[in-house]
């Protein structure tokens, strides 16, 4: 098994070949792109923010499509190098992950394979549940069509919210 983040599988569904996922949040708003390329999906569910956290917390939560992880703490943050499958060939970046106020987010360090990425996760308390929101943004070097890369990113931001939710109700 391969030690991944909740991001990963973003990264699997916009390059290679995501899963469809099963199970549906108790609501999930429809995500938008922003000009800039940002990708927001939002969800509320009846879960715990520590439920939640638990999962995202965790460095070992796996999702398919994950060829290898190294990571290493870096001060409160740490830092993430990852082998992902892509579509002809394995993609590979490193990232910084940090802890923020509600959830986490990611900055690139490096990559051969991308100029930019950004993720971002945000957990509310919100009446009786929690409101969940998930952001990216992807700039890729690879000669792929920015209406792929566009369809891609939104279907698999979405996919990774579904994800988390399922894997937090497992727990």
């Amino acid at each position: 098994m391969s030690r991944c983040r909740p991001t990963d599988l973003l990264l699997v569904g916009l390059l290679g070949a995501g899963p469809v996922l099963a199970g549906a949040p108790d609501r999930i708003d429809e995500c938008v792109r922003a000009r800039d390329g940002l990708v927001t999906c939002e969800a509320w569910t009846a879960l715990s923010v520590p439920q939640l956290r638990a999962v995202v917390d965790d460095p070992e939560w796996l999702t398919p499509g994950v060829l290898e992880v190294t990571h290493a703490p870096r001060g409160r943050c740490e830092v993430v190098t990852v082998l992902t499958e892509g579509l002809w060939r394995p993609l590979s970046y490193t990232a910084q992950r940090c802890p923020i106020d509600d959830g986490w987010r990611e900055t690139l360090v490096s990559s051969p394979d991308f100029d930019g990425y950004f993720a971002e996760w945000h957990l509310v308390p919100e009446g009786e549940g929690t409101r969940v929101t998930f952001q990216v943004r992807l700039d890729i070097k690879l000669p792929v069509p920015d209406r792929l890369v566009d369809n891609g990113l939104m279907s698999s931001t979405r996919d990774t919210v579904v994800l988390l939710l399922a894997e937090a109700r497992e727990r």
